[in-house]
């Protein structure tokens, strides 16, 4: 195993990489997309009836948030953005639990068991998941919030202008 980069050069591996995990997350996302509505889409799913079209609008409005999410994070590769996205897709999550609770799209019948507590369980685990998510990235933001600003060459803090984002003194 390679010893981690030191330095400048660690700063732009580890940018690097997680413009490609925000990268990898957007091609997931769009894959996703593509197979619950082009191909081979949802109806392909035995145990999915058609009441799934109405869940189908908050599903990809949550994929869209998800993509943005991955956009914003390729390009601007700050924290705080990172943590506001895994917030805003954690929360569409919800909302997509809550209508398919509501909807409740599946049918079992073709699988020869009665799936509905097992769905059902699932359902609660992800809502749970997913505040547990919100509550981790709200404690992160306040972690960045109460970091100090790192000290310029000159002593003082760094301040957010120029251009892209850097770091000026």
């Amino acid at each position: 195993m390679n010893p981690p980069p030191q330095g400048r050069n660690s700063a732009t591996a580890l940018a690097a990489g997680r413009r490609g995990r925000a990268a990898a997350g957007l091609l997931g996302t769009f894959i996703v997309f593509w197979l619950a509505n082009v191909w081979p889409g949802w109806t392909a799913m035995p145990f999915l009836d058609e009441s799934t079209s109405q869940v189908l609008a908050i599903f990809n409005a949550s994929l869209g948030v998800s993509m943005v999410a991955n956009v914003v994070n390729a390009i601007v590769d700050r924290p705080v953005a990172t943590e506001l996205g895994e917030i805003a897709t954690s929360t569409m999550g919800i909302a997509v639990i809550v209508r398919l609770w509501a909807v409740f799209p599946f049918d079992f019948a073709n699988l020869g068991f009665n799936g509905e507590p097992l769905a059902r369980t699932l359902l609660v685990l992800g809502v749970i998941g997913f505040v547990i998510s919100i509550a981790a990235q709200v404690a992160a933001l306040l972690g960045l919030a109460a970091r100090p600003l790192p000290k310029g060459p000159q002593g003082r803090p760094h301040t957010w202008v120029g251009r892209h984002g850097r770091l000026n003194s």
